[in-house]
């Protein structure tokens, strides 16, 4: 049996770095596992990040914390949670501290990527009408009907706008009605119906009868005539001259007769007499 060969310098070293190649692709191994899992744990804590700071942040505002509450949502938002979610809560916790212009910084760029959102573009409106800038509410109220013209409220806060910060009775009016349409029961319906104007169709109207006025009657509104003209304080009568007692006989005024005796005028209806000639004497 021939004895077993020794194993030459070479071979030998052959061997180790076989075994050193086989150990390092080992060690590589084992080292991109341990970079997959340390992503994964990292994704995992970015995922549940926002999470537990949304149950924070709920967990303050229950507790009346506003600040704190406000701090773990604004960093929930920012970490990715659902703003459908957070904002509602972050909203509220600003509100509940009056920090209208806040809140609205944080609701106004979820408007810009989902304008659809009518529901919290009316919330904006209401609070930019909170900080008096009307143009801006009135714009946010119109863009909510243009997308739902059936949103109740959205009519009857732009009616209190036009009754309130405009000065506009008429379209106050119009979306007041409009508000008593949809909800003739709702909230707002008394003072809805306390601020309407008179009803056109049911008030009274004043009936005026006018008569074409003749050729001679006839002068530029406004100007009087002459018969109708006199001095102030004057009374109405008859103008001066010949007094027309009858049809038929016309009596002069009297210029020397006594006080208190006046000529009998002749009855109406006799057929006039001619007067009789007095009696000259030398």
């Amino acid at each position: 049996m021939p004895s077993a060969r020794p194993i030459s310098r070479v071979g030998f070293a052959w061997a180790a770095a076989t075994a050193l190649i086989v150990a390092a692709a080992g060690c590589g191994a084992a080292t991109t596992s341990s970079s997959d899992l340390a992503k994964q744990i990292q994704k995992r804590d970015q995922e549940e990040q926002p999470a537990k700071l949304l149950e924070r942040g709920r967990a303050f505002a229950k507790l009346g914390d506003n600040s704190r509450a406000e701090q773990y949502l604004s960093g929930a938002l920012d970490g990715g949670a659902d703003p459908k979610v957070v904002l509602p809560l972050l909203l509220r916790v600003c509100i509940a501290e009056r920090r209208y212009r806040v809140a609205i910084d944080y609701a106004e760029p979820h408007l810009r990527r989902r304008p659809g959102d009518f529901k919290l573009r009316f919330v904006v409106a209401s609070l930019y009408q909170s900080i008096g800038d009307t143009a801006s509410a009135r714009r946010e109220l119109e863009l909510v009907m243009k997308s739902r013209p059936d949103h109740a409220d959205a009519h009857y806060a732009i009616a209190v706008l036009f009754r309130d910060d405009v000065a506009d009775p008429v379209n106050a009016d119009l979306h007041f009605r409009e508000y008593l349409r949809l909800r003739p029961t709702g909230q707002h319906a008394d003072e809805a119906r306390a601020s309407l104007l008179q009803d056109a169709a049911s008030a009274p109207r004043l009936q005026i009868k006018t008569v074409p006025p003749s050729s001679r009657d006839a002068r530029p509104s406004g100007e009087t005539s002459s018969r109708d003209a006199r001095p102030s304080g004057e009374t109405s009568g008859p103008p001066p001259g010949p007094v027309q007692t009858s049809p038929f006989k016309t009596v002069p005024p009297a210029t020397g007769s006594a006080p208190g005796t006046t000529k009998p005028s002749q009855p109406a209806g006799d057929p006039p007499t001619a007067p009789k000639p007095q009696e000259v004497r030398p």
